[in-house]
């Protein structure tokens, strides 16, 4: 097949010339990530010192050591993503550098995911909206990891949460679970951009070839139209690939109908990669830049020390803010509290609890009950104060 750089339209031919000035795309997937697990080096000692000291306050749990961890997690997701693993594609001519540095993008993404969920505010967000993604690269594990249970936005709309269990039904190869929300599907109207999702999943849960493929094509073209109006999301269509990969999971036959060897927005070859390579990640091995690091991405094993989630944690569960401990500047510690209850129009706090002299009959002071991501964000500048503060849930609200 000829190599995708001939494919390109002029424009994208340009884009990607500009790219390469914005990113070293010549550097080693491995030299990357080595780059971003130190990034005190890239960003200097001053830089590195205020972003530690603020994810303190997000995650007082942790020591200096972990909370570093988390920000070089968040320093390697931050330069991975789909334009800059499709230029290293091109510029190599390698379908592994699209398929490897998709799947580190996606499990890195997952992994920053975990790690706001640590912080309690709950707002790390849904997996199953993903799950196609993970499935473009084949990566059936993370998909699986992906099923954990999770809140939904709050403020879901239907066809959102309707096309999220049907990803999940799919990767669990639940074929009446498919079929019933492919039926509640229908009563609904799906936005043009997505209507070909909706048509495709109609086919997995009917078992029709045609209508996959037909599906799958329409994405196709329309990314065609896209890429001659320079509007294209990307120069590769990873979503036509991760549906064609979520059919093929629910029965091999669903994607009989469809011709893999077609060109731009499909890569031919990137389709050949991943249909002889199961395991993108298989061989790579992060240990020399960190054995922690190397188990997170390649193992999917989370650090020992997050902690486990009972239930799942909703940025709208009912959350009592507790003041444990004015700090050593008590007086900004009360002008924030005096600031909260005149906006608010809270009742004044009584913090005579906190001010017995001794330190062993103090109480800690329920300030107030607010949403989760409210309660979040009282603790954290609380903490920035040098005061010492909580919250626990009280309830959860109903949807």
């Amino acid at each position: 097949m000829p190599p995708l750089r001939s494919q390109l339209l002029p424009f994208e031919e340009n884009d990607l010339r500009e790219l390469g000035k914005l990113h070293d795309l010549k550097s080693s997937l491995h030299d990357y990530l080595a780059r971003a697990w130190d990034f005190e080096g890239g960003i200097g000692d001053a830089r590195s010192e205020k972003l530690i000291a603020g994810w303190s306050a997000q995650f007082p749990q942790w020591n200096r050591e972990q909370v570093r961890v988390a920000l070089a997690v968040n320093s390697a997701q931050g330069g991975m993503g789909l334009v800059v693993s499709t230029a290293r594609r091109i510029l190599f001519d390698d379908p592994a550098e699209l398929a490897v540095g998709e799947c580190l993008a996606f499990r890195l993404a997952w992994l920053l995911r975990r790690v706001r969920e640590q912080s309690g505010e709950g707002m790390a967000g849904d997996d199953l909206p993903f799950i196609p993604c993970a499935m473009a690269v084949r990566d059936v594990r993370l998909a699986e990891r992906m099923l954990e249970p999770r809140p939904p936005p709050r403020d879901q709309e239907a066809v959102d949460a309707l096309l999220s269990r049907a990803f999940a039904a799919a990767v669990r190869r639940s074929l009446p679970e498919l079929q019933d929300v492919a039926q509640q599907l229908n009563a609904h109207k799906i936005d043009r951009c997505r209507g070909w999702i909706g048509k495709c999943i109609a086919g997995i849960a009917e078992g029709s070839t045609h209508r996959v493929a037909e599906a799958l094509q329409e994405e196709l073209q329309n990314e065609t139209r896209a890429r001659s109006k320079k509007q294209a999301r990307n120069t590769v269509c990873i979503e036509a690939h991760g549906f064609y990969r979520l059919a093929e999971w629910v029965s091999p036959d669903l994607v009989d109908g469809f011709d893999v060897t077609q060109g731009l927005p499909w890569d031919a070859g990137f389709h050949t990669w991943t249909e002889a390579n199961r395991d993108p990640l298989e061989g790579l091995d992060l240990t020399g830049i960190s054995p922690e690091f190397h188990r997170a991405v390649v193992d999917l094993e989370l650090p020992d020390w997050f902690r486990v989630l009972v239930e799942p944690e909703s940025p709208w569960d009912l959350c009592r803010v507790i003041l444990e401990d004015l700090g050593p500047d008590p007086g900004a510690v009360r002008e924030i509290l005096e600031t909260w209850c005149r906006i608010r129009k809270w009742e004044p706090v009584d913090l005579s609890p906190l001010q017995h002299p001794d330190r062993s009959t103090r109480r800690g002071v329920a300030l107030a009950e607010v949403p989760r991501h409210q309660a979040f964000m009282m603790r954290r500048l609380l903490l920035e104060a040098g005061a010492e503060a909580r919250f626990d849930k009280v309830s959860t609200p109903d949807r």
